[in-house]
């Protein structure tokens, strides 16, 4: 709500204290619920060992981030990370596109362009894909990011620039 309109909702269920703080950065007084992340109920941690063989890497294209964002540096910076990721001699790149993207077409096409040597998915669920990546690089608001950490695989969290994002809610993120 703002001071037009009420709010739709009587209450804010949250995964914790980020949503409360970006609750109360608005002037809102919608009561809270932390509720914590819901899916993580059904994640479980990897059974691997402590030490990191970088091979595989999944990426998780960065959405457009609100009014400010740049809908053509969601593609660059594809294109940049994985040549990144091949400079580091990583054996495997998959690229994850959300699954309600309605342009999956078009990271398929700059892949095939730049010649990036990777495999672009878009159906079916995230897990399998995390399982056997040894690192995901993705978005900073996602729930993947909770996901992937939460069975221990490490996630590298990106926000594009410009950005409607508020780096102020995303802590030492």
């Amino acid at each position: 709500g703002d001071s037009v309109h009420p709010p739709y909702i009587s209450r804010l269920l949250t995964w914790g204290l980020q949503n409360e703080f970006w609750l109360a950065g608005r002037n809102n007084t919608i009561p809270t619920i932390r509720t914590g992340y819901p899916a993580l109920g059904v994640v479980k941690p990897s059974e691997s060992g402590s030490e990191l063989i970088q091979k595989n890497a999944l990426i998780l294209p960065i959405s457009m981030e609100g009014i400010r964002a740049l809908n053509t540096n969601i593609f660059s910076t594809m294109v940049d990370t994985i040549h990144g990721l091949k400079e580091m001699k990583f054996n495997s790149i998959r690229v994850k596109v959300h699954s309600g993207h309605p342009v999956m077409q078009y990271f398929q096409d700059i892949s095939d362009y730049f010649r990036l040597d990777c495999e672009v998915y878009q159906e079916g669920e995230l897990g399998p894909h995390i399982e056997w990546a040894d690192l995901v690089i993705g978005p900073i608001d996602s729930g993947a990011f909770v996901e992937t950490m939460a069975k221990g695989t490490p996630y590298y969290p990106m926000r594009l620039h410009p950005s409607s994002l508020r780096k102020k809610y995303f802590g030492n993120v």
